[in-house]
């Protein structure tokens, strides 16, 4: 999919293409989860849209109160046991740890937008250039847990610009 968009600037009124990639992702129970860890998408940008069952399960920087995230485990991460990564991954503040608070979980038929580590990374470049210490993250997300009875179909959809500046002008739409 190819969406042509004006450029944002008064100078120059030749028009751009940012190009997409979308894909749909089924699984069955939970032996078929596609992405059962935590995890960020090296993409810029992703629209993770349920068809069918739930939808991912995300974290939102503004639950750091809730939920400790260890970036450098998540990174770095060589642990083979999915549930023993993830419970090292996330982390639930103190008293916080039944609840769970922190965790959303798209339902059916609803969309998310998630900032992968390739927008991260341009925004940090951009932030130390203009010595701003507002802290930007990639989204981090997992696939819902399946019950044996359970099926799940997913659209991504991922933003795959040309340059860089592409990517600040979205940025502006957003």
């Amino acid at each position: 999919i190819i969406l042509s968009s004006p450029q944002f600037s008064q100078r120059r009124r030749k028009e751009e293409e940012v190009k997409f990639k979308a894909r749909i992702v089924a699984s069955q129970g939970p032996i078929g989860t596609k992405c059962p860890r935590w995890h960020v998408d090296h993409v810029p940008l992703r629209l993770v849209a349920s068809l069918l069952g739930p939808g991912c399960s995300y974290i939102p920087q503004s639950q750091k109160q809730n939920v400790c995230i260890d970036y450098n485990f998540l990174n770095n991460c060589d642990v083979d046991d999915t549930a023993m990564a993830n419970n090292r991954i996330v982390q639930f503040a103190k008293g916080n740890e039944e609840r769970k608070e922190g965790i959303f979980q798209a339902q059916e038929n609803e969309a998310i937008l998630l900032m992968g580590r390739e927008w991260e990374e341009a925004v940090r470049d951009d932030q130390e250039k203009l010595n701003d210490r507002h802290e930007i993250k990639a989204a981090v997300h997992k696939s819902p847990e399946l019950r044996m009875d359970e099926n799940v179909v997913l659209l991504t959809v991922d933003i795959i610009p040309d340059k860089v500046w592409v990517l600040q002008k979205i940025f502006i739409i957003i």
